[in-house]
């Protein structure tokens, strides 16, 4: 996410955001966004960038892989930095449960992304805290003036949690019962995610064949 946030400040939208996109080194320390080659870079000189703004590019062009593109992209709408935002959400959804959010082919595809109607049902979802359920709906929200951007979801209490976990290794005298519960559902949705050496490479799989 830190990596999405970089390039929108640089005025740069990756528009093909998807697992066979994203690299991750072997002991998991490592993750790269790749593959700009559809990408939109901004050649203004005086393009200033507002981390209050979902619009501080716009753009028409259609491109990108169907199964993670954006409603307003496949409607062939103006669209902004935030559609990369939405096949974030799709990458979570993913890596979270080992599932593509929308099953359907081709035409039914693109219908399903349209009504974006997300279900947090299965198995999987039984055992993922509400705060990663939120951060998905956050996510895949069709309105993208409403939807999270890369900013609002470092802040979101679900990654602020995976902060805890990182500087907090021992439980500190003080700390409030609602700090260690975070923690506590970070650490076991963290534990489904990190199963994403598995689920990662089932997710590309996944993508070839859609």
């Amino acid at each position: 996410m830190t990596a999405i946030q970089y390039i929108h400040s640089r005025g740069v939208v990756h528009r093909d955001i998807k697992p066979h996109n994203i690299l991750i080194s072997k002991d998991f320390s490592l993750v790269k966004l790749t593959d700009f080659n559809v990408s939109k870079f901004n050649e203004n000189p005086n393009f200033k960038y507002s981390t209050f703004s979902k619009e501080n590019m716009k753009m028409y062009t259609y491109t990108g892989t169907e199964a993670y593109l954006a409603p307003e992209v496949i409607e062939d709408l103006e669209y902004t930095e935030m559609a990369d935002m939405w096949s974030a959400g799709v990458v979570l959804f993913m890596l979270l449960t080992g599932q593509h959010p929308f099953h359907s082919e081709k035409e039914d595809l693109i219908k399903e992304i349209t009504n974006c109607k997300i279900e947090f049902k299965g198995e999987a979802w039984k055992k993922i805290s509400s705060e990663a359920r939120d951060l998905v709906s956050k996510l895949l929200e069709k309105d993208y003036t409403k939807r999270y951007s890369a900013i609002q979801v470092l802040n979101h209490p679900w990654i602020k949690s995976e902060e805890v976990e990182q500087t907090n290794q021992i439980e500190l005298p003080g700390s409030s019962p609602s700090d260690t519960l975070q923690k506590k559902k970070f650490e076991k949705d963290r534990a489904l995610a990190y199963r994403s050496k598995f689920i990662y490479r089932g997710a590309r799989e996944l993508e070839s064949q859609i």
